[in-house]
């Protein structure tokens, strides 16, 4: 049994034996040699952190901050939270096989590419356009960049974000207590991550698409039970109408009340679906409660959610000028980050090139499925929300209500390389 079941799913094995080893690969100093990443953020949240982790390591949590302004809550303002997903690992750190504490960035990078993986063969893609979906989200530069610039907690938050879309449409493709159960574990990892921002994304994402589902559902079952009177074995179409009242009467009249009742049987499935994904939204809120109240609590007095909230000026600064969406094309167009960048931004690490050959398949895919809900729709959204918006109003609401003490490091780039990695896929299928 063992060897049928290898022999039916070799690709897929192959697949993921491709995506273990190019992470083992990619992080092997931070794997296999105990090394870190030392840049100038992770040297100065060290150093920020310093003296609550001594204090941890004693026995006692820190719930304040005296080291940064006149103090400040230690956890309510997710500057020092131990206690995440990825801080699993640090369960067996005094072991001597346990890795260094940064493997987690390694777990999660490849839980990423893997949630990219397992939602694009849920929609049926071949396993060699998933394996390449995955890899192109993992190995973006924003990802990569995240990894290696210090920004632990965006990688972890938004290795989530795969999975949660996986989630939401197999919850409303079948609503199961299972599925809403897998949904709101996934959601609640994902806000216990601890980044905000991130989280913030997914689920307005999540939003974009279940309102999408429901505004294009609901009126297709009941245009298709309208335009379809299935009655003995016969289907009659709007134009057939005459034939069927003036021949048929008797019949017609019991195709008309088997359509009306499969209109409701479909109207139904959509609202039990809908109470499902609340259901499970409610839960995975419960879930990260222990953090999300804290955070709740402390917005208020914080610059981003007191007195106003944060300055529309400082926090739009930060849009990506439309102009710069040719480093889509030509990655160091604007200079590509750090003293070499030139664009309208205040700085960057780097561009939101995610390949060529990735864009191209992308539009592609685009080109040859423009109508897919799950392709366009959910992923459009995405777009619109995550590159970096060039309206100000894409970022003013997400900067002023997380409640942080600086205002977020390109807020709004993180969830580009999503869409591109989602695209590429279909597109290299659509080429056969």
């Amino acid at each position: 049994m063992m060897t049928t079941y290898l022999s039916a799913h070799r690709h897929t094995l192959v697949a993921l034996a491709v995506l273990v080893a190019l992470t083992l690969l990619f992080f092997r100093p931070v794997i296999f040699s105990a090394m870190h990443y030392a840049t100038a953020d992770v040297r100065e949240t060290a150093g920020a952190i310093a003296p609550l982790d001594a204090a941890l390591k004693q026995g006692t949590y820190p719930l304040w901050n005296s080291y940064l302004f006149s103090g400040m809550p230690s956890y309510a303002s997710v500057m020092f939270v131990p206690y995440t997903p990825a801080s699993l690992i640090d369960l067996v750190a005094n072991l001597p096989f346990a890795p260094p504490r940064r493997f987690a960035l390694a777990l999660h990078s490849l839980l990423a590419a893997l949630g990219v993986f397992v939602y694009l063969r849920w929609h049926k893609t071949n396993v060699a356009p998933a394996l390449l979906g995955g890899l192109a989200f993992q190995f973006s530069i924003d990802l990569v960049g995240m990894a290696t610039g210090g920004h632990d907690t965006k990688l972890e938050t938004i290795a989530y974000l795969p999975w949660a879309l996986w989630s939401v449409e197999r919850l409303l493709a079948l609503p199961t207590p299972a599925r809403a159960a897998t949904l709101a574990l996934v959601l609640g990892l994902q806000l216990l991550s601890a980044h905000v921002q991130m989280a913030y994304y997914t689920w307005l994402a999540i939003g974009l698409y279940a309102a999408y589902w429901t505004i294009c559902g609901i009126p297709f079952t009941v245009w298709n039970n309208f335009t379809n009177l299935s009655f003995r074995g016969a289907v009659f179409a709007p134009r057939n109408l005459v034939i069927a009242v003036t021949r048929f009467p008797p019949a017609l009249a019991g195709g008309a009340r088997v359509a009306s009742l499969e209109m409701t049987r479909g109207l139904r499935r959509h609202i039990s679906a809908l109470i499902w994904l609340l259901a499970a939204l409610i839960a995975g809120l419960a879930l990260a409660a222990a953090l999300c109240l804290p955070i709740a609590n402390y917005t208020a007095y914080s610059i981003r959610g007191g007195a106003g909230g944060l300055a529309t000026e400082r926090a739009v600064q930060w849009s990506l000028p439309p102009w710069e969406l040719l480093t889509f094309i030509a990655p160091h167009l604007f200079g590509f980050g750090d003293v070499t960048y030139w664009g309208g931004l205040p700085f960057t690490s780097a561009g939101l090139y995610s390949g060529i050959i990735v864009l191209a398949l992308a539009i592609v895919a685009v080109i040859k499925r423009p109508t897919h809900p799950s392709g366009v729709t959910a992923n459009a959204a995405y777009m619109s929300i995550a590159e970096r918006p060039t309206h100000p109003s894409g970022v003013t609401a997400t900067a002023a209500d997380t409640p942080t003490t600086e205002p977020p490091n390109h807020p709004t780039i993180q969830l580009p390389p999503s869409p591109r990695a989602r695209f590429a896929a279909p597109g290299v299928r659509k080429l056969y």
